[in-house]
């Protein structure tokens, strides 16, 4: 009688043992506060409800306090080729944004920008991160509101005139408010620290140059 090595060992055991289930990738989800601009990442996707009960994606910045946008979830970008892709190091674990490019494919995307997420008192995700980014934060409002003074001196006057409906003779001027008034929104979507701030005091500047005050 020929004896079955294979079921000695398992015990007599015949039946075949399960497959152990790949574990699951977690994509990430990549989100940066608009003030300082800092990057972080979370398994989950935030979310909260404003004041008028809709869903808003994103939440506050637990550095400074700025509003969070969402960038998107890590996906491979399946048009790079395998042999050209980069290898998996702080490039991809660091990244600043949710394509992934290399041969992780994904697992390893942002996982060195990950943050705790707690939520306040008003039901906002908040991300806890780095307070060092507060600075940025604070220069980039000072050059936010540095603009403003110098905008509301010399074109508030005019605007309000011309938004009542009354008649401006300088009407150059008031064309000129919303010249700079354009120029600086396109300024605050700037992503990056340096030149969104430089834009934005160039500005300022330029206004301030202006001797006369449009009324």
């Amino acid at each position: 009688m020929t004896t079955n090595l294979l079921d000695i060992l398992l015990m007599g055991a015949t039946g075949e043992v399960a497959p152990v289930p790949p574990k699951p990738t977690v994509r990430l989800h990549f989100y940066r506060c608009t003030d300082c601009l800092s990057i972080c990442t979370s398994a989950e996707q935030l979310s909260y409800r404003d004041r008028h009960g809709y869903t808003v994606a994103g939440g506050k910045c637990g550095a400074c306090g700025g509003a969070l946008e969402y960038l998107g979830r890590t996906e491979r970008d399946r048009l790079i080729k395998e042999h050209e892709a980069c290898p998996c190091d702080e490039r991809c674990t660091s990244a600043r944004g949710p394509n992934c490019s290399c041969r992780c494919g994904g697992e390893n995307h942002g996982t060195n920008i990950t943050v705790t997420v707690r939520t306040d008192e008003g039901g906002i995700p908040v991300a806890m991160i780095d307070p060092a980014a507060r600075l940025k934060a604070e220069e980039y409002r000072a050059a936010k509101q540095a603009f403003w003074d110098a905008w509301n001196r010399r074109y508030r006057a005019i605007t309000d005139r011309k938004n009542r409906g009354e008649w401006i003779e300088a009407f150059s001027a008031y064309l000129d408010g919303q010249y700079f008034a354009r120029a600086y929104h396109k300024a605050v979507e700037l992503r990056t620290h340096a030149g969104r701030n430089r834009r934005i005091r160039a500005l300022a500047q330029e206004i301030r140059g202006k001797s006369e005050v449009a009324a």
